[in-house]
């Protein structure tokens, strides 16, 4: 049997970048964790395309169950290979 050594390789820890989304009927104001601002978009199909586009692989998106006006982004962003958090309105209510 041949003697092989087998280099360790040493990978930085990515850790991903968290999305916070308040959820309305016409719009959706997404703010990055520990970051500054707020983005305001449409709560529209191409609005919705156009801000995933920008965020980075392996993103997180949280947003609260609302009716029907959460599920174009969480169904959006689930499709696109985000891990996705859908909260109960009680529970961040209790936060705010």
């Amino acid at each position: 049997m041949k003697n092989t050594s087998i280099q360790a390789l040493t990978t930085q820890p990515v850790t991903p970048s968290v999305f916070g989304v308040d959820v309305a009927s016409k719009h959706l104001d997404a703010a990055a964790y520990a970051r500054d601002g707020v983005v305001r978009f449409a709560n529209t199909d191409a609005a919705i395309a156009k801000w995933l586009r920008k965020l980075p692989a392996g993103s997180v998106v949280a947003l609260e169950s609302t009716g029907r006006y959460h599920e174009r982004l969480a169904l959006a962003a689930h499709a696109k290979g985000f891990v996705v958090y859908l909260l109960n309105p009680r529970d961040v209510r209790h936060y705010a």
